[in-house]
């Protein structure tokens, strides 16, 4: 019998119930069927049909994911204590995305740089702030004449009359004095045109105004250097801050029979998951033993199949938290998500 990703949960979930006649699985197999419903479950809250194939993926050094990357080793982005109401799939709070191959027309006629392809998922999303950044690199061996000059972004728009795309100045940007280094320029308007109308999605320029030499854009070739947009978007989830309840822990060589929580490692390089930036693992957690009184499950992954003849209460999670990823999608864009109801926080008899 085939079982969707659903039944299985739901049928893991009755494994979990005590002196349930249809199993008989000792608790590392039980283990075992919690980790495969988890990797199922983190699919489908990611919105992905199956798990990207990437062959070694290049994480660039880039400041905003080296931020996120040591946010990461917090134990609040490995199991945040936020507590989301009916809300399943994740949240995505921030997209980083790199230049893409232009449509002929724009690279036919206009500089090597820019073009971002907006994908369905980020077109969906609300804008909250938009960030593009480009790196300006200093050759230390040239004696330096500039005066004043200061970097040009340009977006490109269609011609009046049919012919070479022409460019508009968006903003500019004074060139610091010294060494080399990142600028940002702010471009929530732009994308906000763009999403409104995809086809004026031109590209955009750079262009370094007083240069006399000795200052360049790094625009393609070096993965560390090479501009990136940085979109953070709304997060309209209706969360809040969940306070914490006692709860029994247990270690699987107590012998404990009531109902409790067990430790559970996720580790996704065990799962060959090499396109899961951040975190490498993280403690789901789960929950067995034996409960008294009959009550409903508060969450799908604790879901305890009823029958007619009779009820038996169910151990399972009283209260969930949820974690935050960073990963690369199938277009290598990098994706940083919150991800509800993945860590079991307290277990109960429901």
């Amino acid at each position: 019998m085939f079982l969707t990703p659903t039944l299985f949960i739901a049928f893991l979930a009755l494994c979990e119930c005590s002196r349930c006649p249809l199993c008989a699985d000792p608790m590392e197999n039980l283990k075992q069927d919690r980790l495969q419903a988890i990797q199922q479950q983190i699919l489908d809250k990611l919105g992905l049909p199956f798990a990207p194939n990437l062959t070694d993926p290049k994480i660039p050094n880039i400041p905003p994911l080296l931020r996120l990357l040591e946010t990461s080793r917090n134990a609040e982005l490995a199991a945040s204590r936020v507590k989301h109401e009916d809300n399943y799939h994740a949240k995505t709070k921030t997209i980083i995305m790199f230049p893409e191959k232009a449509p002929t027309i724009i690279r036919e006629h206009s500089a090597k740089c820019c073009f971002f392809q907006f994908r369905e998922k980020a077109s969906r999303l609300r804008i909250s702030k938009a960030t593009l950044d480009v790196f300006v690199k200093r050759n230390p061996n040239a004696s330096s004449t500039n005066r004043d000059p200061q970097i040009k972004l340009y977006k490109r728009v269609f011609p009046v009359t049919e012919g070479i795309p022409e460019k508009e100045l968006v903003t500019t940007k004074p060139i610091r004095p010294g060494q080399s280094g990142w600028y940002h320029f702010k471009v929530k308007k732009l994308l906000r045109e763009w999403r409104r109308e995809p086809h004026k999605n031109l590209g955009v320029e750079f262009e370094i105004e007083g240069n006399d030499g000795s200052l360049s854009l790094v625009t393609e070739g070096n993965e560390a250097k090479k501009p990136f947009l940085e979109v953070f978007t709304h997060d309209t989830g209706n969360k809040r801050r969940a306070k914490r309840r006692a709860g029994l822990d247990c270690d699987p060589y107590s012998h404990e029979r009531r109902c409790c929580r067990y430790e559970l490692t996720v580790d996704f390089e065990k799962f060959s998951w090499n396109w899961i930036i951040a975190p490498k693992r993280f403690r789901a957690y789960y929950c067995t033993g034996e409960c008294q009184e009959i009550m409903l499950p508060m969450y799908p992954h604790a879901h305890m199949v009823k029958k007619s003849t009779g009820k038996r209460p169910c151990c399972s999670p009283t209260k969930m938290s949820s974690i935050s990823m960073i990963y690369f999608d199938f277009n290598q864009q990098i994706m940083f998500e919150e991800v509800p109801a993945m860590v079991a926080e307290t277990c109960g008899c429901t």
